[in-house]
C-alpha cells in the first residue's frame, strides 16, 4: 500500500523516477537495470519498487526500538517493511507478557494467601521469596485452634500439636499411681498403663481420691496416743499411723519435787537426785561431810572434795569451805550499815557517808548519756547509822559528793523515759537532807566537779545543740553562765574551783572569777597573741601559768596572771615551749620545748628569780608527759619505743641540778610505774618485746644497779607509801594463768629473799558491777583478795578480803563474803556488799594501818 501511494503521489506531480548511482557497486542495491529488463512496470502491477536506498534494521534493532523484549513481533520495520521478528525469550521467574506488558518480560506477583499456600504455612509471620524472587514478610494466619499452636508440631509456622509425655500426661491430671485413661494435650485419647507407684504407708487411693497416693489415718485421741507412750505429763510430738506429725495438748503434770522428764524418760514425771558435788555446791561446801535433803526430797549425808593445800576445809573459820588458814586481823572493827545490799553505792571523799541505790538500772536509758536512772539513798556512818531518802527517779549516774564532801549534787528526772522528759540539776547536804533545785534543762552534759564548784552544760533535746556551759559555786553561791558553745580545756578550773579558764563561743580564751559576782570574764590575750598552748594553776589558786603565741607555728611566750585576771607579766619570751606545770609549793613553773638542735629540753624556772635548771638528753618531738615527784626532786618521761607500742622508754632526771635525763630502759610496760615514798627507788614492770613475759625491775635513781626480784608473770608492783625504807609487794602469775598468783613482799631496793604473803591472791573483777582489781596499800597494811567462790544463791562470785602486815610476819581476813566493793585511794574504810548466804547488806571494815 505505502508503495501504490508512493506511485500516485509521483503521477500528480508529474515526476519521473530517477535512479540513484550505487555508490557500492552491488546490483542488488538499486543499480539500473540492464535495457533489455525493461525500465517500466506493466500497468496492471499497479506498484512501484520499493525505495531501493533504505537498509533493514537487524533483528535485535528492531526489538529494541520497539521496546519488545521477548516473543514474536511483527511491525514496520525502520525501511517501512512489514516484519515479523522473534524478540527472544525471559529469564524465570519471567515471562513474556508475564508483568502485563505484551512481548515484554516481566512477573505478577502472587498473593499472600498463594505465598503462605506455596511455602505451606498456616500461621504466625513468615518471611521468604515469593514466586517473582522478592523478598516478602507476611502473616500467614491469625492462630491456630486450640490445642494446637504455632509451631507446636515442631515446623516452624505451620499449626500442630506436640503429644505430651507419659509422665506430664499424668502430672497434668494431677495423678501419681496407677493406670490413667483420659484426653492429652491434643485432645487425643490416652491410656497410660501407671502413673506410679506409692510408698508405705500410703497406697494408690489411699487418701480417697482415685490414681492419687494417699493415707486415711487410724483415729487416735490424746488420751489413747498418751497411753501408747507411756507418756505422764507434757506434750508430746507424736506420729501417727499415716505418718503425720503432731503435738498432744497435754499428757498430764508433775507434783514437786518430781518435773516432768526429770527421771530417766521424756514425758514421764520423775525426778533425779543432784550430783554428789552440785548437793555440796549447793550448800556452798566444797570439803568435809554435808548432810541435808536433796533436790528430790531424799535425805543425804555427802562427802564433799578435799582441799588442795595450802587451803584447809574450814581454814578461815567458814565449816565445808576450802580456804586459807587465816583467823582474822587483829584490830578490825566491821559494821553494818543496811539490811539489804544496794546495787550500786560509793562512798564520800571523807568515808563518813555512802550514797546507794537499790533499783538503778543502766538500760535502756542510754540517751545523751543518760544511765543509772533510780532510786537515791545515803547512808551515814554512826551508831546507829542514818539512812536517808533523797529521791525517786534520780540519775545515779550523775550523782557525786563535791571534794570536800559538804554537798551531794544529783541529777532529778520527772517521767519514767528520762530520754523525753526535762531533768533538774540538784543539790542536797553530803547527809542526803536539805535537797535545793539549782537549774533546770532539758538534760545537763559533761558534768565534773572542781574544788568547790560544779561545770555542766544545759542542753535541749536537739543533739544538735552545743549546750550552755555554766558554773555553780558552792563558796558564792552562784550560778556563772560562761555562754553557749563555750569550751571547758582540761585543768581549766582551778584546783580550788574558784576561777575557770575556757574558750567563749568565738574561741576567744577568757579567765574567770566564779565566787564572786563579775558582769564578764577576762580575755587572756592581747592581740597579735591567738593561740594558748598549755596552761597551769597554782597549788593555791591565785596564779595562772599559759604559753601563748601570735603564730600557732612560731615562738611563743611564758606569762603569769593573777585568778582575777591582774598583774599579768613575762616570765620567758620567745621560747620554742609549749607545755607548762606547777611545783607543788608555787614557788616555781616547769616549761618543756625544744633546744636550737630540736630537742626537747626541760626547765624549771624559780618565779622569785634565780637561775633556772635546764635538764636535756631527750629525743626531738618527746611531748609533755612529764610526771614529778611529790616534791619535785625527780621528773620521768615515758615514750613509746617505735611504732608497735610493746615497750616504752623510760627517763628520769634529778631537778635539783641542770643535767641531762637518764634513760632507765626501752622496755617498760606503761603505767606500771611505782616509786618509794622518797622517789629514791622506783620500780617498773619489763615487757620482753618477742615474748610479752612480764618482769619487775627496780632502780636506785642515785644510779647502780637495777635488780630483778621477779622474773615472769608480774600483773601488778606497788610501794608502801609510809615508811622511811617502804616495802615492795609484786603480785606475779604461773604461766598461763590469769587470776590469781602469788603475792610477795620485797626490800626497798628489790633484792634478797622474797616474803610470800598468799600463793593464791585474785587481781581481776569478781562480779559484774565492780570488785577489787588487784592488791592495795591502807598506811602499813596490805590488802588482798583470797579463797573466791560461786555463791550458790545468787550465782555470782565472792571473795574474802585479807590483809597483811608490811613485814609480812602477821596476816589475817578483815571481811569475808564479799560480793562487791568499793575503796577511795589509801583508804582508811573499805565498804562493801556481802552475799545473801552471809546475811546480805551493806557494810563498812575499818582498816587496820
Amino acid at each position: 500500500m505505502r508503495v501504490l501511494s508512493l506511485l500516485a503521489l509521483c503521477l500528480l506531480l508529474g515526476c519521473e523516477p530517477t535512479h540513484s548511482e550505487n555508490p557500492g557497486g552491488h546490483a542488488d542495491a538499486g543499480t539500473t537495470p540492464p535495457e533489455d529488463a525493461g525500465t517500466t512496470l506493466p500497468e496492471d502491477a499497479g506498484t512501484t519498487p520499493p525505495d531501493a536506498g533504505c537498509t533493514p534494521e537487524t533483528d535485535v534493532a528492531f526489538c529494541s526500538r520497539l521496546d519488545k523484549q521477548c516473543g514474536d513481533v511483527t511491525a514496520v520495520d525502520n525501511c517501512g517493511d512489514n516484519r515479523t521478528v522473534d524478540c527472544g525469550g525471559c529469564t524465570a521467574p519471567q515471562t513474556c507478557g508475564g508483568g502485563g506488558t505484551a512481548n515484554a518480560c516481566g512477573c505478577a506477583p502472587e498473593t499472600n494467601a498463594t505465598f503462605c499456600s506455596r511455602l505451606g504455612k498456616d500461621c504466625g509471620t513468615v518471611s521468604g521469596s515469593d514466586n517473582c524472587g522478592a523478598t516478602r514478610t507476611t502473616s500467614c494466619g491469625g492462630g491456630c485452634t486450640a490445642p494446637q499452636t504455632c509451631g507446636g508440631g515442631g515446623t516452624a509456622n505451620v499449626c500442630a500439636c506436640k503429644p505430651e509425655t507419659n509422665a506430664a500426661f499424668c502430672s497434668r491430671l494431677g495423678k501419681n499411681c496407677g493406670t490413667v485413661s483420659g484426653a492429652d494435650n491434643c485432645g487425643t485419647a490416652r491410656t497410660v498403663s501407671s502413673c506410679g507407684t506409692c510408698t508405705n504407708p500410703k497406697s494408690c487411693g489411699g487418701g480417697g481420691t482415685a490414681n492419687v497416693c494417699g493415707c486415711t489415718p487410724t483415729p487416735e485421741t490424746d488420751e489413747e496416743v498418751c497411753q501408747r507412750l507411756g507418756a505422764t505429763c507434757g506434750t508430746p510430738w507424736v506420729t501417727d499411723s499415716c505418718g503425720n506429725s503432731r503435738y498432744v495438748s497435754s499428757c498430764g503434770t508433775c507434783t514437786s519435787p518430781e518435773t516432768c522428764g526429770g527421771g530417766t524418760s521424756y514425758y514421764v514425771c520423775g525426778c533425779t537426785s543432784e550430783s554428789d558435788a552440785a548437793f555440796c555446791g549447793a550448800r556452798g561446801a566444797n570439803c568435809g561431810t554435808v548432810s541435808g535433803v536433796d533436790r528430790c526430797g531424799r535425805s543425804r549425808t555427802v562427802a564433799c572434795a578435799s582441799c588442795a593445800s595450802p587451803r584447809q576445809c574450814g581454814g578461815s573459820g567458814t565449816p565445808n569451805l576450802c580456804t586459807l588458814p587465816l583467823g582474822d586481823y587483829p584490830g578490825v572493827v566491821m559494821t553494818k550499815l543496811l539490811s539489804n545490799a544496794p546495787k550500786a553505792f560509793f562512798p564520800s571523799p571523807d568515808e563518813l557517808r555512802v550514797a546507794y541505790s537499790t533499783d538503778r538500772s543502766d538500760s535502756p536509758y542510754g540517751c545523751f548519756g543518760r544511765i543509772g536512772l533510780g532510786d537515791l539513798s545515803v547512808v551515814t556512818l554512826g551508831s546507829p547509822p542514818m539512812v536517808t531518802k533523797v529521791e525517786s527517779s534520780a540519775g545515779f549516774n550523775e550523782t557525786f559528793f563535791m571534794a570536800d564532801s559538804a554537798h551531794l549534787v544529783y541529777t532529778r528526772y520527772y517521767a519514767n523515759d528520762p530520754c523525753t522528759s526535762f531533768s533538774s540539776l540538784m543539790r542536797a547536804k553530803s547527809d542526803g537532807t536539805s535537797p535545793t533545785l539549782l537549774t533546770t534543762a532539758s538534760y545537763f552534759a559533761e558534768l565534773q566537779d572542781v574544788g568547790s564548784s560544779v561545770f555542766y552544760k544545759e542542753k535541749s533535746f536537739s543533739s544538735s545543740d552545743s549546750g550552755y556551759l555554766t558554773a555553780y559555786s558552792f563558796v558564792g553561791n552562784q550560778e556563772v553562765g560562761l555562754g553557749y558553745g563555750a569550751y571547758l580545756p582540761g585543768e581549766g578550773p582551778s584546783p580550788n574551783g574558784s576561777a575557770a579558764l575556757y574558750t567563749d563561743q568565738s574561741g576567744v580564751w577568757t579567765l574567770r572569777k566564779l565566787t564572786t559576782y563579775t558582769p564578764s570574764g577576762v580575755p587572756l590575750l592581747v592581740a597579735p597573741q591567738k593561740y594558748v598552748y598549755d596552761h597551769a594553776w597554782s597549788p593555791d589558786s591565785t596564779r595562772l601559768a599559759f604559753i601563748h603565741s601570735a603564730d600557732i607555728d612560731g615562738t611563743a611566750t611564758l606569762s603569769l596572771i593573777s585568778a582575777d585576771g591582774t598583774g599579768r607579766r613575762e616570765l620567758v619570751a620567745d621560747c620554742h615551749c609549749r607545755y607548762v606545770f606547777f611545783s607543788p609549793d608555787g614557788t616555781r613553773v616547769a616549761y618543756a620545748g625544744t633546744d636550737a638542735a630540736g630537742n626537747t629540753q626541760l626547765t624549771l624556772q624559780p618565779l622569785a628569780g634565780g637561775d633556772a635548771v635546764v635538764l636535756t638528753g631527750l629525743p626531738a618531738g618527746s611531748g609533755g608527759n612529764f610526771v614529778f615527784s611529790p616534791d619535785w626532786r625527780w621528773v620521768r618521761l615515758e615514750l613509746p619505743s617505735g611504732s608497735s607500742f610493746v615497750g616504752y622508754r623510760l627517763f628520769l632526771a634529778d631537778t635539783s641540778r641542770s643535767g641531762a635525763f637518764v634513760e632507765l630502759t626501752s622496755n617498760y610496760y606503761s603505767q606500771s610505774f611505782t616509786a618509794s615514798s622518797a622517789w629514791d627507788y622506783v620500780a617498773v614492770q619489763i615487757v620482753d618485746r618477742s615474748s610479752y613475759v612480764m618482769s619487775a625491775m627496780v632502780f636506785p635513781t642515785a644510779g647502780g644497779t637495777a635488780q630483778v626480784p621477779v622474773s615472769s608473770g608480774v600483773n601488778w608492783l606497788g610501794y608502801e607509801q609510809v615508811a622511811s625504807t617502804p616495802r615492795l609487794a609484786v603480785f606475779h602469775r604461773p604461766s598461763g594463768v590469769y587470776e590469781w598468783g602469788t603475792l610477795s613482799l620485797f626490800g626497798t631496793e628489790g633484792f634478797g629473799p622474797a616474803r610470800v604473803v598468799t600463793t593464791e591472791a585474785y587481781t581481776t573483777g569478781f562480779s559484774g558491777d565492780w570488785s577489787i582489781a588487784r592488791p592495795f596499800w591502807s598506811g602499813r597494811v596490805l590488802l588482798y583478795s583470797v579463797n573466791r567462790r560461786v555463791d550458790p544463791t545468787s550465782g555470782e562470785y565472792v571473795f574474802d578480803l585479807a590483809a597483811s602486815t608490811s613485814d609480812g610476819t602477821m596476816s589475817g581476813l578483815v571481811a569475808r563474803d564479799v560480793l562487791r566493793v568499793r575503796y577511795l585511794n589509801h583508804p582508811s574504810r573499805v565498804f562493801f556488799t556481802r552475799s545473801r548466804q552471809s546475811g546480805g547488806g551493806l557494810w563498812v571494815v575499818e582498816l587496820p594501818r
